[in-house]
């Protein structure tokens, strides 16, 4: 059991408590009754009195409503958060059921005590009613987003894979807590084998499926039942109308179709929320003939607002890149054909769980902030995320975070990028600072801009594994400038041009410097682009009682310790003037890992062990709320 005292600082860190003045922390502690749960428990149900709330310690706790088709997933209430207030504060029944998703913590608070605190501390009023904002912000993601039903359709000679490829992501649905899925097998060789009518009445049909839909479990390992067209129901049979029956009785339906030549399967692909075309990626036409298709599907029906292109890679180890032929819009899945290992890579496995994650939407971005030689500390949080399986669905960075980020989104492991860094700061007049005379900055950009070629090749950023984004700042307008497409060199130029330090980047008729300046910590672009869920690591300072100094490294050569000082003062100066910008992004962050660096400035070179573990310590005390019950991005295989 806890101590009063513990309690009292884990509420000093939870949404709705930590601005309570320490004394009313510690009453409400001895207030509090621990309540554990297994998954699947039932802490209070739709209806029933409101006269306790709670506050979750550890674990994840599902939300849910009822509705003619089944438990509607309203909210997910993880660590340090609370659940059932309202009923709590107002007496009323409660609007719905809260369910454990996983073996979980709750410390139960008596009504009339939080009753009591909102009378005498007028601040829980601000605080919950940004907890509610937050959480219809996550609805209204969850309902924009998340797919109930989605079609796959194969394009070319795809089509063989594309019933494998739905099983898949069938498994990664119900491995990341998604729930039952149905697979509905509407290709021609499952149409062409009808045995039974299917009568017309929809009555029929409920009965009919009542008694074939048996959960089963697909390739041994998931929750999915697949219904073939001619095996299970009649080849022409009313897809629009199984998919509303399947939708009373599973999580999630799942299309699986070739081009949709024949009415019902159109109309039924209509009835989805997400399409993703599936394509083999060596095949010259399939883009074309997916356009063509989109076209003619859209002449037709109503066709599902978010659309995707899924390619079929026959080469393990090739980077999982996002451009497909003349641009389009993409994501590579290694497929080495033959049976349940077609989709067995590790890369093959990344993807399918991206995709997953997708259709949940339940996107996981890692932001990486700005902050020098602190960048180790990046390195060391990347080792915690890879030995725990940790997966993002973008990386977003500024300056070093953008460096360290672009790395991770081509395929760098953390001990590579780790030694890369080290050997930098081992000598960074010989490998980063350019001693000419420049005209714009007190060092030269030229080995800096060949160090980040050398590593990044002729790549572009849409041709990264991992989606990435990342900034710098326009001189002339003050104006953001956000890469997503186009050279990776240059935008790493770009995020990375320390104003004074190195000379600007000129790019498209702009000179841009660091996007330190302008977006340290740049969670407003992961939302922006749609993530669900942002992870930020923040290395910016926080108020010290005393000067933190570092000298430049003694084997500097003698003539460069005057530049490395200005270079100090110049990074410091930004660092600081930087804070505001931080605070902005603050709310817009789910998880916020800082590590423990205020004893070391920006341009400090000469401690990256020591930053590498605090980032690791930092973020493996974060592990658990950024899994959230495994909800989003653990490694499933």
């Amino acid at each position: 059991m806890e101590s009063a005292d513990d309690l009292a600082a884990f509420l000093a860190a939870t949404e709705l408590f930590a601005e309570l003045p320490a004394a009313a922390r510690a009453a409400l502690a001895r207030e509090m009754t621990r309540v554990a749960l297994a998954k699947g428990d039932v802490l209070f149900e739709a209806g029933t009195r409101g006269d306790v709330a709670f506050v979750v310690r550890s674990g994840l706790v599902h939300v849910r409503e009822s509705t003619a088709v089944g438990a509607h997933l309203l909210d997910e209430v993880a660590r340090a958060g609370h659940v059932g207030e309202m009923a709590a504060l107002t007496g009323e029944p409660r609007a719905a059921a809260a369910v454990a998703a996983m073996e979980s913590v709750l410390y139960q608070i008596p009504g009339a005590t939080l009753r009591a605190l909102f009378r005498e501390h007028p601040t829980l009023h601000t605080r919950l009613s940004l907890g509610l904002i937050r959480s219809l912000q996550r609805r209204a993601a969850a309902e924009r987003l998340g797919a109930r039903t989605c079609a796959f359709v194969a394009a070319g000679a795809a089509v063989d894979s594309t019933l494998d490829l739905a099983g898949e992501v069938a498994a990664c649905i119900t491995e990341l807590g998604g729930g039952r899925v149905a697979v509905v097998d509407c290709t021609p060789s499952a149409a062409a084998a009808a045995q039974e009518p299917l009568p017309d009445d929809l009555g029929d049909l409920t009965r009919t499926l009542r008694r074939l839909l048996v959960p089963a479990a697909a390739a041994g390992r998931t929750q999915a039942t697949v219904v073939q067209l001619g095996r299970d129901v009649a080849a022409d049979a009313p897809i629009a109308a199984l998919v509303a029956e399947l939708r009373h009785r599973y999580d999630r339906v799942i299309l699986s179709a070739a081009l949709p030549r024949t009415e019902p399967v159109a109309h039924g692909v209509s009835q989805c929320d997400g399409l993703y075309w599936v394509v083999n990626d060596g095949d010259p036409d399939a883009v074309h003939t997916c356009r063509r298709a989109r076209v003619e599907l859209a002449a037709r029906v109503r066709v599902p607002p978010a659309q995707r292109m899924l390619r079929l890679v026959r080469a393990p180890g090739r980077p999982s890149a996002r451009a497909g032929a003349d641009g389009e819009e993409s994501r590579a899945i290694v497929d080495v054909g033959g049976g349940a290992a077609r989709f067995a890579p590790p890369e093959a496995r990344r993807t399918l769980r991206a995709v997953a994650r997708e259709i949940l939407a339940r996107r996981n971005a890692l932001v990486l902030g700005a902050g020098g030689a602190k960048g180790f500390a990046h390195v060391g949080a990347l080792r915690a995320f890879e030995r725990h399986g940790v997966e993002f669905d973008a990386i977003v960075g500024t300056s070093i975070g953008g460096v360290v980020g672009a790395l991770v989104s081509i395929g760098w492991a953390a001990v590579d990028i780790e030694r890369l860094l080290t050997g930098i700061a081992a000598s960074p007049w010989k490998a980063l600072f350019d001693v000419r005379l420049p005209t714009e900055a007190f060092f030269g950009s030229r080995k800096k801009t060949e160090l980040i070629a050398l590593d990044c090749g002729d790549r572009r950023i849409e041709d990264c594994a991992i989606p990435f984004f990342t900034v710098a700042g326009d001189l002339v307008s003050l104006a953001t400038v956000v890469f997503h497409t186009g050279s990776l060199t240059l935008a790493l130029d770009a995020t990375s041009a320390i104003p004074t330090v190195f000379r600007p980047v000129r790019c498209d008729g702009r000179l841009l410097v660091d996007g330190w300046v302008c977006d340290p910590l740049p969670a407003d672009v992961a939302r922006s682009a749609g993530y669900e869920r942002v992870v930020a690591i923040d290395l910016s300072p926080r108020p010290t009682r005393g000067p933190v100094q570092r000298r430049p490294p003694s084997s500097a050569p003698q003539g460069l310790h005057g530049r490395l000082r200005i270079l100090a003062i110049a990074m410091r100066t930004i660092e600081l003037a930087s804070q505001e910008h931080v605070a902005r992004s603050l709310p817009l962050i789910d998880v916020l890992i800082r590590p423990e660096l205020d004893e070391y400035t920006s341009s400090d070179l000469t401690a990256a062990a020591v930053m590498c573990e605090r980032g690791e310590r930092a973020a493996e005390a974060a592990i658990a709320e950024i899994r959230g019950g495994e909800a989003f991005g653990s490694r499933g295989s």
